[in-house]
């Protein structure tokens, strides 16, 4: 999968700035991110609604 990703041309608009609309992270940070992400999501249906 990581391969198929970094094998992806991605388009930003012309218009944002690196280091003030976003910040590119190294591959490990952005996976451990988004798996934390991930089950999050998955856990917040458990989380009881009051």
């Amino acid at each position: 999968m990581a391969s198929e990703v970094s094998d992806m041309q991605i388009e930003l608009h012309d218009t944002l700035v690196e280091g003030r609309d976003y910040i590119l992270l190294p591959q490990q940070v952005w996976e451990k991110l988004h798996s934390w992400y991930v089950s999050f999501v998955q856990n917040a249906n458990l989380i009881p609604k009051i």
